[in-house]
């Protein structure tokens, strides 16, 4: 032991005056305040794994600046109420503490941010049941709410991005790894299934040739009547043996999801109340025995769960107590039903904290990564919205939640064919794949509802998500052990900025989302020539004498939880008719939009040009074109259901219209290729082009191994004793990835059942070759492969062909496939659509390692 070392020998916690002071390694020190109830040893519900940690040693000195404290990393300087304390690395001041760094908040920098030390509060504190969310009769049942709690724990990542969320995560929890299916497809829609509806259904993904895995179905799985839509009386008019139903979707390998709106119980004060305790564990096993395997907590209704959070920003949001209820309940039931010697993974989905309907705001707080997948709300279908989500999958990912997504296609409104195939693209590329949407849209989002262009290009796309599982499983066990998200921001490799239009997959490739924002805007003053006659009536079909009129300046309406004119039109049920003079006022022609929640109806004089005359979340669509300055009478009428009620007129200029163009950064981490056109881009440049209906913006760096499955149609079929490495070598810079596998379902990976197999590659000048070594394969858990078929898919990048190919010394047959338009992209077996490649297979034995050369002509 050096002298630095013996000056740090008095061990942790160590009292000193008001303050408790744990180290915990040398760059965590926790700093906490004695409260009413003393010091706390207990888990916490944002640090759980804090008592996992081992106290290491601290020096304390009481001094007349205040309290000091040191490790070997960094000092503390604390004042009486710690702000103000200082963080020191040496001689340097690193930190000061500010009021902002006692709250608590899951909001964390952006990669090429992260500050030389991080504070991460646990205030107010929640400490944790014994039991877990289980009945019982103590207070709050034995959960412990301190809202005045002062502990606070100052990590130093000194700027690294990684090693600031390995510290997070020694002290939150890691984010399990879903099982594999939760990587499939998902179909999701708001839509009254019963046992026929269901295996038409399903039959039709067959009949298409579109894969399966995971089947949701929402509300109307509860009896009708329910109040508010929650409740756990089963639908028995559609389900009248919910077993039965289970036991048939299982059979054909799917996951059932079932939507759930929890109403509190009457007379509960939080979600933590005994009586809500029991009814809800109750109730919810009770469909989990039945045969149900997830749950989805919606919260995106009437009615919600109450929090013991009462502060006026709640650290202890709805949502992420929810997700812990689904969770610790689902994962109780699971245990309690093992048939081996490991639980099957528990699932559950739940809202975003502050991602309202599409919409980023924050992360409120840093424990809900650990529960399972996230959903954003209530979207559109609009082009805007795939911006939106694209920057919830990267902010969230920046935030520890990595399986963030939104419904895919949106939950509302409706779209061409090319607005619903570049939405699907996104959710190809996201770590979770639900095509979504609610019941009262023109048409649902099962791809065979859309024409046969758009079924063949979702074929496709839904057939390369299958392909790309073993990469997808991988990058969630990067997850698991570091933190780092599947779907990741540019920011993380150092030398780049965080972009919220693109973000790589992995290491390997990159994706940036097509999207043309709709630029149009509320149509300007001088649009309106007359002022707008407006007649109200209190019925949905403009029937009888209107029981309110009034004159508008113009036709832009959200009368939320209002009516036009409270106590005399009623909030809900009312119509109404407007009529006016209106012109376009530019010198060129103009489109004209309506955005409404509910129907709409537009006549330009005396014609009808346009109708969406049912109940529907808001949507803005195209209702007709005018030429410049052209005028004329409208005529629009309008009617209100229930819930949301707003009218728009927008109007969007012909040279304000979206360019087809798009333009691709590329990341400094190296240069890539665009894997539907073969096009170069240098790192740091950019890339623009037109893309194809076909087409997306899928790019894999030069340097990069994909592993790929073959074509399965469920996730129980994906074969991956066969793999295809898609190899993108380059003389500049090696590649490399690592595979992992395990049991796919169950909670063995957490006990060292799993195993990994590491592929690089170099490039050999004295040899005019690639290098490509596969590592013995290291781990157990049961199912391991002894052998592997692997195929080798070399990418012709250069103009250098292949002359020779090796496998473990031994001169190998291969094939030169040249790339053909009718490809695709990431083949197996098939010909790319951009790229020749040269192919060879060899069986190879997991527990050795082995070499493969290809010497270049």
């Amino acid at each position: 032991m050096d002298k630095k070392d013996k000056a740090l020998a008095r061990p942790s916690p160590i009292e000193a005056g008001q303050f408790r002071l744990t180290g915990y390694g040398h760059r965590i020190i926790r700093v906490e305040k004695k409260g009413k109830n003393g010091y706390c040893d207990l888990p916490t519900f944002l640090c759980p794994n804090r008592v996992d940690l081992e106290p290491t040693p601290l020096e304390v000195i009481d001094s007349p600046n205040g309290i000091i404290v040191k490790n070997v990393e960094f000092s503390l300087c604390l004042t009486p109420n710690l702000i103000g304390s200082t963080v020191y690395k040496g001689e340097g001041l690193i930190h000061t503490i500010e009021l902002s760094d006692l709250s608590h908040t899951g909001e964390l920098p952006d990669p090429e941010a992260t500050p030389k030390a991080y504070c991460l509060s646990d205030s107010p504190r929640l400490c944790l049941s014994k039991q877990g969310y289980w009945p019982s009769e103590e207070k709050d049942s034995g959960f412990v709410y301190e809202e005045d709690a002062v502990d606070l724990y100052i990590l130093l990542p000194d700027g690294d991005p990684f090693l600031l969320r390995k510290m997070l995560l020694s002290l939150t929890g890691r984010t399990p790894i879903p099982p594999l299916s939760a990587f499939g497809s998902w179909d999701s829609r708001y839509f009254e299934y019963d046992d026929k509806t269901v295996d038409e259904e399903i039959a039709n993904y067959k009949k298409h040739g579109l894969p399966l895995d995971n089947f949701v179905i929402d509300t109307d799985w509860r009896a009708a009547g329910a109040t508010f839509g929650a409740g756990y009386t089963i639908n028995t008019k559609d389900f009248p043996d919910l077993k039965v139903t289970f036991k048939r979707l299982h059979d054909q390998n799917l996951n059932v999801m079932f939507n759930d709106h929890p109403e509190p119980v009457e007379g509960a004060n939080n979600l933590f109340d005994p009586k809500e305790v029991a009814y809800r564990v109750k109730n919810l096993t009770h469909l989990l025995e039945l045969g149900l395997d997830y749950w989805w907590y919606d919260r995106n209704w009437i009615t919600r769960l109450k929090t013991i959070d009462s502060s006026a920003h709640p650290v202890y949001t709805p949502e992420t107590l929810g997700m812990y209820l689904y969770d610790d309940v689902t994962r109780r039931y699971l245990k309690k039903v093992q048939k081996g010697p490991y639980p099957k993974r528990a699932l559950v989905m739940a809202n975003v904290d502050e991602i309202s309907n599409g919409i980023y705001k924050s992360i409120t707080n840093i424990a809900s990564h650990r529960y399972g997948i996230q959903w954003t709300g209530d979207t559109l279908m609009r082009d805007d919205y795939i911006g939106y989500e694209t920057v919830n999958l990267i902010k969230g990912g920046v935030s520890l939640l990595p399986y963030v997504h939104g419904d895919i296609t949106g939950h509302v409104n409706d779209g061409p064919d090319e607005l619903y195939i570049r939405y699907m693209q996104l959710g190809i590329f996201s770590p979770i794949y639900r095509l979504h949407s609610t019941h009262d849209v023109k048409k649902f989002r099962q791809p065979w509802l859309w024409g046969e262009t758009v079924l063949s290009i979702s074929r496709e796309y839904d057939l390369l998500r299958y392909r790309m599982l073993p990469y997808w499983y991988s990058l969630a066990r990067v997850n698991y052990e570091t933190g780092i998200p599947l779907c990741r921001s540019l920011g993380f490799d150092l030398s780049d900025k965080t972009r919220l239009d693109e973000y790589k997959i992995g290491d390997g490739l990159l994706f940036s989302p097509i999207y043309s924002p709709l630029n149009a805007e509320k149509a300007p003053l001088e649009s309106y020539l007359t002022p707008i006659k407006a007649e109200y009536f209190n019925n949905e079909e403009l029937k009888g004498k209107p029981v309110y009129a009034d004159e508008k300046e113009t036709l832009n309406f959200d009368w939320a939880e209002h009516s036009p004119k409270d106590g005399v039109v009623e909030r809900e049920h009312f119509s109404a008719r407007f009529e006016f003079d209106f012109q376009n006022p530019y010198d060129e022609p103009i489109t004209v939009y309506f955005g409404s929640d509910d129907g709409v109806r537009v006549y330009l004089d005396g014609k009808k040009l346009y109708e969406y005359w049912s109940c529907h979340g808001y949507s803005i669509e195209e209702a007709f074109r005018m030429a410049p300055h052209q005028k004329g009478h409208l005529l629009v009428e309008y009617f209100q259901g229930v819930m949301g009620a707003a009218l728009n007129l927008l109007c969007l200029p012909d040279s304000r219209l979206p360019k087809k163009d798009k333009e691709v950064y590329i990341p400094l981490d190296g240069d890539y290729v665009d894997l539907f056109s073969g096009d170069h881009g240098s790192s740091g440049g950019k890339l623009t082009r037109v893309y194809g209906l076909r087409e997306c913006a899928l790019f894999a760096k030069m340097g990069s191994i994909v592993p790929l499955a073959p074509d399965c149609l469920n996730t129980h079929d994906s074969d991956w004793s066969k793999l295809t490495l898609a190899c993108f070598l380059s003389k500049e810079s090696s590649a490399n990835f690592t595979l992992y596998e395990d049991d796919r379902e169950t909670e063995a990976y957490q006990d060292g059942q799993y195993a990994k197999t590491r592929f690089s590659a170099n490039y050999v000048p004295s040899n005019k070759s690639f290098e490509l070594v596969i590592d013995p394969l290291i781990g157990e858990y049961p199912g391991l492969l002894e052998k592997r078929e692997y195929t080798f898919d070399f990418y012709r990048l250069g103009k250098s062909g292949v002359k020779a190919i090796r496998v473990d010394g031994v001169l190998t047959d291969f094939e030169e496939v040249k790339k053909d338009p009718k490809g695709f992209a990431l083949p197996v077996g098939g010909p790319s659509c951009a790229f020749d490649i040269y192919r060879c297979k060899a069986t190879l034995d997991t527990a050795y390692a082995h070499l493969v050369e290809v010497f270049l002509g």
